[in-house]
């Protein structure tokens, strides 16, 4: 039994032939996140919303999405080394405030700006951890955790 493996896997370690074993492990760790962060907007996107909110919500979670982006092309430019990304990084923030300024005709300023900074954080911190190489600690991972557990229940307990 133990020999077939071995010679499935090609190594008695069982890190295959390639001796990927760390990567694969750490891909298999980030597949996991991003499916448990999918699941999360799910459930937030899965409530009853009529078509007169839809709009508002919409635009909150795609200026979301814009204000990481943003952020990236803020880090990329490394304060005012290359003007091109922080003038990207600029003007996509402010197409994210006129965005968010649509946004609370139709939703509550609590709620919209509590999901906007609680996902932009959490969302952020991930892209640092994965694009930037920056450090996480498992507390830091804890607290993201508490951010995204807050915001589902908050959108879970808004009437829409």
């Amino acid at each position: 039994m133990i020999a077939r493996s071995v010679a499935q896997s090609g190594s008695a370690s069982g890190l295959g032939p390639e001796g990927r074993g760390f990567e694969s492990l750490r891909s298999d760790h980030i597949r996991t996140r991003m499916l448990l962060i999918y699941i999360a907007l799910t459930i937030m996107t899965e409530t009853n919303i009529d078509n007169e909110n839809m709009t508002g919500w919409f635009i909150l979670y795609s200026i979301i999405a814009l204000t990481v982006i943003a952020n990236a092309f803020l880090k990329i430019s490394g304060g005012l080394e290359q003007k091109y990304y922080l003038f990207a990084g600029l003007v996509i923030l402010t197409i994210v405030n006129f965005g968010y300024s649509y946004v609370l005709k139709t939703i509550p300023i609590a709620i919209a700006y509590t999901l906007w900074s609680g996902l932009g954080i959490t969302l952020l911190t991930i892209m640092g951890w994965l694009i930037f190489k920056e450090h996480l600690t498992t507390a830091q991972l804890l607290w993201m955790g508490v951010i995204i557990i807050g915001c589902v229940g908050l959108n879970l307990s808004t009437a829409k």
